[in-house]
C-alpha cells in the first residue's frame, strides 16, 4: 500500500517491533435501516463539463480537485489534463490524463478526486474506468506486482472523515493498455460522513514515465442488506495469544513476507502477557513487507469495533516515525478496508490504535498487522 494523502517514509533503521494483538472485533447490538434510493455521487463522472487542458488544484464549480506530492524538481511535471477526444476516451467525447515524469520515486504521485457527502445505511460503488495509454497490447507473460515488469500503478481509494480518517479501496498494476473497469463497495459507520474518492497514479519500482488515462468515475449509492439483530459477539480467535506455546505462531494465526526474508517475528511474553515481536535491520528495502493475519468472518451491514496495541520499542533511537500496517482485507474482491498505514506515536509505550468497520458484504476478511521496510 504505497499512496497515502498524507504519506510517511518508513525509518531506515534498526527497529524493534512489538505488536500484541489485542484485536477485538465486536458486533453491536443494534440493526440498520436500509436506504432505497440508489443515486450516482460524484460531478461530471465523465469529464463532458470540464475546460480541455490542464487541471488545478481546485478547479471551480467542477467538483474536482487535483493533488500533486513530490519534490519541487518535478512537481510541474505531475499531471492532471482533460483530453477532448472522442477516440482517446471510453465514453462520451472527453477523458482525463494523469501524467508521471520518468524521474519520480518512492511517495510521489499525482491524484484526481471529489470530496462526496455520504451517510450510513447505504453501500456505496465505486468505480472508474483506466487504460496505460503507452503501455504494450498485451501483458507480458509472467508479469505481476512484484515481477519487475514495467506497469503502470493506480492507487484507487476512499478516506473518511473528509479524507483524514479510514480508508476503503485497492492498488492495481495495469500491464497492457487496454481500458479497464476498477471498484470496489464500502459503508461508513457514522451517521453522516465526507469522504475523498480519488485516484492516483504511483511510480513503479523501477519508474519511467507513464501516462493513464480514466473515464466514467462514479460513486453510486444502493440499498443496505438488512441486518439480524445480535448480542455483542467477539469474532476473533486467540486475540490474547493465550494459545501460542511456541516461539512462532501457530493457527489460528498466520505470519508471512513478501521480498526477502528481512522482517523476523517471534512470540513473546512480559508480565504475564504475550506479544509478537517483528524486528527488521536498517538495511530493509521498501519493497519488503511482513504481516501477522487471521480469517474471521464477518456480516453485511453490522458494526465491528477492530482494535489492536502497538508497542514502539526503540524510538528513543529514532527521529523518524515508522509506519505500521492495520485493517482487514476482503480477498475476494480485492479490498482493503481501515487506517491501513499508521505512523506510530513517539512512544516506548503501548497504544491501542482502533477503528469501525461496517461490511459490504457478507464473507471471509483478513484480520492483518504488519510492517514494511
Amino acid at each position: 500500500m504505497r499512496n497515502r494523502l498524507e504519506p510517511c517514509r518508513l525509518l531506515r533503521a534498526a527497529i524493534r517491533w512489538a505488536l500484541i494483538i489485542g484485536v477485538s472485533s465486536v458486533v453491536l447490538s443494534r440493526g440498520i435501516l436500509a436506504r432505497l434510493d440508489q443515486r450516482q455521487w460524484m460531478v461530471d463522472a465523465g469529464f463532458e463539463k470540464l475546460k480541455p487542458g490542464a487541471l488545478e488544484a481546485a478547479s471551480p464549480n467542477t467538483g474536482w480537485e487535483v493533488q500533486r506530492v513530490g519534490r519541487e524538481m518535478i512537481s510541474g511535471l505531475l499531471r492532471v489534463e482533460c483530453v477532448r477526444d472522442p477516440r482517446a476516451s471510453r465514453s462520451g467525447n472527453q477523458c482525463v490524463s494523469l501524467s508521471i515524469p520518468g524521474n519520480t520515486e518512492g511517495f510521489e504521485y499525482v491524484t484526481l478526486g471529489q470530496r462526496i457527502p455520504i451517510d450510513s445505511g447505504c453501500v456505496y460503488s465505486v468505480s472508474a474506468w483506466v487504460r496505460w495509454a503507452d503501455g504494450p497490447v498485451e501483458a507480458p507473460k509472467g508479469a505481476s506486482r512484484t515481477s519487475g515488469h514495467r506497469s503502470a500503478v493506480v492507487s484507487f481509494w476512499s478516506r473518511f472523515a473528509n479524507g483524514a480518517g479510514a480508508f476503503a479501496g485497492r492498488d492495481v498494476w495495469l500491464f497492457d493498455n487496454r481500458w479497464r473497469r476498477l471498484s470496489y463497495r464500502f459503508c461508513v459507520p457514522d451517521a453522516s460522513d465526507r469522504a475523498l474518492v480519488y485516484l492516483s497514479l504511483l511510480p513503479n519500482q523501477r519508474p519511467v514515465a507513464t501516462t493513464v488515462m480514466v473515464d466514467d468515475f462514479t460513486l453510486t449509492s444502493l440499498p443496505m442488506p438488512k441486518v439480524r439483530r445480535t448480542i455483542d459477539e467477539h469474532v476473533t480467535h486467540d486475540a490474547s495469544l493465550s494459545s501460542q506455546s511456541g516461539r512462532t505462531l501457530t493457527s489460528p494465526w498466520s505470519f508471512a513476507s513478501m521480498g526477502g526474508p528481512h522482517i523476523r517475528h517471534s512470540v513473546c511474553e512480559e508480565d504475564g502477557n504475550r506479544f509478537v515481536r517483528f524486528t527488521m535491520p536498517d538495511s530493509t528495502p521498501g519493497t519488503v513487507s511482513a504481516q501477522m493475519f487471521q480469517s474471521v468472518g464477518l456480516r453485511a451491514g453490522a458494526h465491528y469495533e477492530v482494535s489492536c496495541r502497538i508497542r514502539w520499542e526503540n524510538c528513543a533511537h529514532s527521529d523518524r516515525a515508522p509506519i505500521a500496517n492495520f485493517g482487514l482485507y476482503h480477498e475476494r474482491s480485492d479490498t482493503w478496508y481501515g487506517p491501513v498505514d499508521i505512523a506510530l506515536d513517539p512512544t516506548a509505550e503501548w497504544r491501542t490504535y482502533r477503528f469501525t468497520h461496517v461490511p459490504p458484504s457478507d464473507g471471509v476478511y483478513k484480520l492483518y498487522v504488519g510492517v514494511n521496510g
